[in-house]
């Protein structure tokens, strides 16, 4: 997704996809062609592109390898996160605290599930009480607003009734909180990105010395 917001940003829709959908297509982040109609990519992309601009199909194909990357992204934390918990509570916390990026590099990345772990534990190193206190906060707000809304909910419906209106309300409530987890998440692996990788730098550098700046250099934590 970097590519292509950068492309729309420098050039419109002509600089992402192509003047009048031909077979040129720019992407400024990379300053790399690829083929509109082939999907195929032509250019190399630095590291930290979060995708490679693709034609529909490939689009489509990419999307769905993705999210059976997710899937199975999912289903291989929980196991390692309930697995640890068997030892009693603080490994199952570290495990988990140790792949809380896996969905994020696997969705953004396109690693398999088993490289997204470990490079998640590498994005962890030296950040795991971080993660815990902004997800302990983000717990805290999820579980607070949970409460208001059921409130607000028994105000207007009566406590105990299920009314339409308080339906609707429950119901506007659980869509403004779910997406909470996975922002909390997703704000976590993109912090962690710039204080070990220096990732703010190197799309700086990408956005102001042209395709051909070099890639920063990773910072300390």
């Amino acid at each position: 997704m970097d590519v292509v917001f950068d492309s729309f940003r420098a050039g419109g829709p002509a600089g992402a996809f192509g003047a009048g959908g031909g077979a040129g297509l720019e992407g400024s982040a990379a300053g790399s062609s690829l083929g509109a109609p082939s999907g195929k990519a032509v250019g190399n992309f630095p590291e930290t592109s979060a995708a490679i601009v693709l034609a529909p199909e490939g689009l489509i194909s990419r999307a769905m390898k993705r999210a059976a990357g997710m899937a199975w992204g999912y289903i291989y934390q929980s196991f390692a996160v309930g697995l640890a918990s068997l030892l009693f509570i603080i490994p199952g916390i570290y495990v988990a605290l140790g792949l809380f990026a896996m969905p994020c590099i696997i969705a953004i990345e396109g690693l398999t599930a088993g490289d997204a772990a470990s490079r998640s534990f590498d994005l962890s190193k030296g950040l795991k009480g971080h993660v815990f206190l902004t997800g302990l906060v983000g717990f805290i707000i999820y579980i607070v607003g949970f409460f208001i809304i059921f409130f607000i909910a028994g105000l207007a419906g009566g406590f105990g009734a299920q009314t339409l209106i308080s339906q609707i309300i429950m119901a506007l409530g659980a869509s403004a909180l779910l997406p909470l987890v996975p922002v909390t998440i997703t704000l976590l692996y993109y912090d962690a990105r710039i204080r070990k990788e220096g990732y703010d730098i190197e799309l700086m550098a990408q956005q102001t010395g042209g395709p051909g700046a070099p890639p920063a250099k990773p910072q300390p934590a």
